[in-house]
């Protein structure tokens, strides 16, 4: 199972109002819509069966700042993701996935206590 979880940080007021979500298989080109115009809330919670990556493995976001965009409106942002079928990590339970995602976000939200040495900050 693929869980996606989208995040408007500003709740349903926020700067964008809908959204897209396409698959697409990066060999043949072939695409279809997972989710088509959806509110986006403070929340959104897509979920997908695992297998789904094997040929589709593209995913683009398309969000919009119109509650109802035309059929052909351009996207006002657009997140794309190409996975690796092979290097999706897979898990049985809705329950490891969460705990994978919490985990990857503590992870990005510690600061370092050290940083390689770059031009601007001149720390070792």
């Amino acid at each position: 199972m693929e869980i996606a979880e989208l995040n408007s940080g500003t709740g349903p007021t926020g700067r964008f109002k809908t959204f897209d979500l396409r698959a697409a298989d990066v060999f043949s080109g072939e695409d279809k819509y997972i989710v088509r115009q959806t509110a986006l809330e403070q929340t959104n919670l897509i979920k997908e069966d695992g297998k789904a990556f094997d040929t589709m493995s593209k995913r683009r976001f398309l969000f919009y700042k119109g509650q109802k965009p035309d059929k052909n409106a351009k996207p006002d942002m657009e997140i794309y993701y190409i996975g690796v079928p092979d290097a999706t990590p897979e898990f049985l339970k809705e329950d490891q996935i969460d705990k994978f995602f919490k985990d990857s976000l503590l992870k990005l939200k510690k600061p370092k206590k050290s940083c390689i040495t770059c031009l601007h900050c001149k720390v070792p």
